[in-house]
């Protein structure tokens, strides 16, 4: 079974990941075995710019007008692009303008700053009403890994939803999810 029949994908999903540790890995797995589909990648808070052969177009709204390609596959749309090369996602309004041009949304719902775990902030996940399936991402190498800054996003919220300050333990792992 490919990872499209095991998510039950279908025309119009719009599908949000949240989590730590592989939510872009994973939004880039599915958006390359999802075959002749046009695809939107995008995020609702701030995502990395990809490397150029995960996606054959980017439009970031601030510099250039976004506009329906039939040719294009996959397609990265953000509001714009920070110093830190980390693409801006859209606002509800924007996905709302352009889904319909799209089989399928993959958005990325929060960050965690390239960890394997994370603290969630109360703001967290920033996840599009429209939504019709999260997926919860949870680095299952994190388990019996060390406490600390270096390892985990927000460790003072990870910490409080833990309540723990040793090694991560299975139990944990279930705390987040």
């Amino acid at each position: 079974m490919n990872l499209k029949e095991a998510l039950n994908l279908r025309e119009q999903e719009i599908i949000t990941v949240i989590g730590a540790g592989g939510k872009t890995s994973l939004i880039n797995k599915l958006a390359s075995s999802i075959n002749s589909k046009k695809i939107l990648i995008s995020t609702t808070t701030k995502i990395y710019v990809p490397p150029k052969e995960l996606y054959d177009n980017m439009y970031i709204l601030d510099s250039a007008k976004y506009k329906k390609c039939e040719k294009e596959r996959v397609v990265i749309v953000g509001s714009y692009i920070n110093l830190d090369n980390k693409i801006i996602g859209l606002d509800f309004y924007d996905l709302d303008k352009i889904k319909g041009d799209f089989d399928i949304l993959l958005i990325e719902g929060d960050g965690s700053k390239r960890k394997k775990l994370k603290g969630w902030n109360i703001n967290e996940p920033v996840v599009y009403p429209k939504t019709t399936k999260v997926i919860g991402v949870l680095d299952i190498t994190s388990y019996d890994m060390c406490i600390n800054d270096k390892n985990i996003h927000r460790l003072k919220e990870f910490e409080k939803l833990t309540n723990t300050k040793n090694k991560v333990t299975i139990e944990n792992m279930v705390d987040i999810v």
